[in-house]
C-alpha cells in the first residue's frame, strides 16, 4: 500500500481541513449571528455531502444560532472563541501581580469593571460616596471565606468566628 492507494484520501482530508479552517477563522474573528451563520454553511457546503464534519458543524451552527437568537441581542454576534476571555483573564492577572496577598474571591470583583466602558463620573461618585465600613460590611456578607483569609485571620487572633467544623485547628491552616 503505497503514497497513490491514499491519494485521494488525503485530498478530500486536506480540502476538508481548509473547509474548516475557513468557518474557524469566521467564527473565532467575527462571533456567530445570521450574516457569519449564513457564511459558514455556504462553506459547509463545500464538504462531501454525507459528511461526518458537515452534519457537525452544521448541527452546531443551527443550535448555537438558535441560543444567539434567544438571547435577544439582534445581530450582536455570540462570542465563539475563548480568546476574549483569555485576554480578559489576562489582564486580570496583570492587575493581581501588582497586588499583595489578594484573596482570589475579592479580587475576582475586578472584572466587571475590566468588560464595561470607563465611565469615570460613575466611578469618580461611587469612590466619592462609599465608606470603607461599607465595603468592609458587604464583603463579609457576600465574600467566602479563602484559605489564604483564613489563616490571616487566625494569625491575627481573630479565631473566635473561624473554628473549623471538625474542631481541629490545624486541619484547615496545615
Amino acid at each position: 500500500m503505497g503514497l497513490p492507494t491514499v491519494k485521494n484520501f488525503i485530498s478530500r482530508f486536506a480540502a476538508s481541513v481548509l473547509v474548516a479552517s475557513d468557518i474557524m477563522k469566521i467564527l473565532k474573528n467575527e462571533g456567530l449571528n445570521q450574516k457569519t451563520y449564513r457564511q459558514c454553511k455556504e462553506l459547509a457546503e463545500k464538504f462531501p455531502e454525507r459528511s461526518i464534519v458537515k452534519r457537525r458543524i452544521m448541527e452546531w451552527l443551527d443550535k448555537h444560532l438558535r441560543t444567539q437568537c434567544l438571547m435577544g441581542i439582534g445581530q450582536t454576534p455570540l462570542v465563539v472563541s475563548s480568546d476574549v476571555i483569555e485576554s480578559l483573564f489576562g489582564k486580570f492577572k496583570n492587575i493581581l501581580d501588582r497586588g499583595s496577598m489578594l484573596d482570589m474571591n475579592r479580587s475576582v470583583l475586578l472584572i466587571p469593571a475590566l468588560c464595561s466602558p470607563s465611565k469615570s463620573q460613575l466611578i469618580s461618585d461611587a469612590l466619592e460616596t462609599t465608606q470603607h465600613r461599607d465595603i468592609e460590611s458587604w464583603d463579609r456578607t457576600n465574600i467566602p471565606y479563602t484559605q489564604n483569609r483564613r489563616r490571616r485571620d487566625f494569625l491575627h487572633n481573630k479565631s473566635a468566628a473561624w473554628v473549623p467544623k471538625t474542631g481541629n485547628i490545624l486541619s484547615e491552616t496545615g
